[in-house]
């Protein structure tokens, strides 16, 4: 898993967590693929917001039927550590809800904004490449995956060149011989 932003949207996210210091600041993050297209930052409702972050229910779905209508789903999630560095912690840990998902995590500790992704799945950690730049990774044709109109071009095109050779094969067979 990798996730590809433009510099500016990393920017985005970190202008966020250091205006909302300090609260945790949070967001979610659509594309396609690994590819950052959206920065959309929510608002943060937990019961105590300078150590938790719980994302808006509103500011969500109002993310999810964006992303959707622009073609797109959520590749990440982001929130901020305000005193603290850039690694998941346990309450981060435990409430992981969307395993197929990264999770950035921006540690302003010392003032200085470090920005790291985690995928978190069945509470195992593992850390996730953040490509910044507008030149795609080397290993960029991994991360697009086809499309659904794709895959459809695909299928048709493989469906019209078997009916075309059964036609072909059946106009090269001989006549039949006549049945006395």
């Amino acid at each position: 898993m990798m996730i590809w932003m433009t510099e500016e949207q990393a920017q985005i996210i970190v202008r966020h967590a250091l205006a909302d210091s300090p609260n945790e600041a949070c967001g979610i993050i659509g594309g396609v693929g690994s590819r950052v297209y959206e920065v959309i930052p929510a608002r943060n409702i937990a019961g105590n917001p300078q150590q938790h972050y719980q994302i808006d229910e509103r500011d969500l779905t109002n993310a999810l039927f964006k992303l959707e209508k622009a073609g797109m789903s959520i590749i990440a999630f982001y929130h901020s550590h305000p005193a603290g560095d850039f690694r998941p912690s346990t309450t981060d840990i435990e409430q992981a809800y969307y395993p197929d998902t990264a999770y950035i995590i921006v540690g302003l500790r010392d003032g200085t904004p470090r920005m790291a992704a985690w995928q978190i799945k069945n509470r195992e950690v593992s850390s996730v490449e953040i490509h910044v730049g507008l030149q795609p990774p080397s290993s960029a044709m991994e991360m697009m995956p086809i499309s659904k109109a794709q895959k459809t071009a695909i299928f048709a095109s493989a469906l019209l060149a078997f009916i075309f050779m059964i036609i072909l094969s059946l106009s090269l067979l001989p006549p039949a011989p006549a049945i006395p």
